[in-house]
């Protein structure tokens, strides 16, 4: 199993991956998730998080899960 740090890491790669699958620059990634789920966010803030700095919070993991198809599972890298 992997350590914390390296699902952080994971996360913000699958994170960036997705963003670009959608051709959105981080800017409009923010700018999309303020407008579909009233949640402040800007591009310094996804930067961190797709550097694997920090995890979002539980509400914006859903929010990005939500509006980037991705598993919450393999977001958080939880293996089953």
């Amino acid at each position: 199993m992997k350590d914390v740090k390296e699902r952080i890491k994971d996360a913000g790669h699958l994170l960036r991956e997705k963003r670009k699958e959608k051709k959105l620059s981080m800017e409009n990634l923010a700018k999309e998730i303020k407008k579909k789920y009233k949640k402040p966010l800007n591009k310094g803030i996804i930067s961190e998080w797709e550097n694997g700095n920090h995890y979002p919070t539980p509400e914006y993991t859903i929010a990005l899960c939500d509006f980037l198809e991705i598993d919450a599972n393999v977001f958080l890298g939880i293996e089953r």
